[in-house]
């Protein structure tokens, strides 16, 4: 593996991703999928919405593309997986996450969160924190 600073491309678009997901794993009614691509931090971030619950998935590069392997393309294949195995698995819990989560021999750093936003504003009102 080279230790050479690999080539950067274009960053992908996030419609453009949600879209190419959402065929790949065909979402039900009540469900979305949002991908931002934070071009200035190098991040892909996906978002599944389902009913009150949300799950974001945010993958980072860290190294191990070489010289010839674009870190955008790399993020979304792995985002990709990622996503797949949530849909296959029907749980957030057991997938890869940290500093460390290797895919296709280079390394990311995965955050997999579950919110509920609803029972969020409701804790922040009863809690007074608006």
């Amino acid at each position: 593996m080279s230790q050479q600073e690999p080539k950067w491309g274009e960053p992908p678009l996030g419609d453009v991703v949600a879209r190419l997901i959402a065929e790949r794993y065909p979402l039900t009614p009540g469900e979305a999928v949002v991908v931002e691509v934070d071009a200035a931090s190098r991040f892909v971030e996906l978002v599944h919405e389902k009913r009150r619950h949300h799950f974001r998935f945010r993958v980072r590069y860290l190294r191990g593309a070489g010289e010839d392997r674009d870190p955008w393309m790399l993020m979304v294949d792995a985002l990709d997986g990622l996503y797949g195995m949530f849909v296959e698995s029907g749980s957030h819990r057991t997938l890869p996450t940290g500093d460390d989560v290797q895919h296709e021999g280079a390394f990311f750093s995965v955050t997999v969160e579950h919110s509920v936003p609803e029972l969020e504003k409701l804790a922040d009102q009863m809690l007074g924190d608006n």
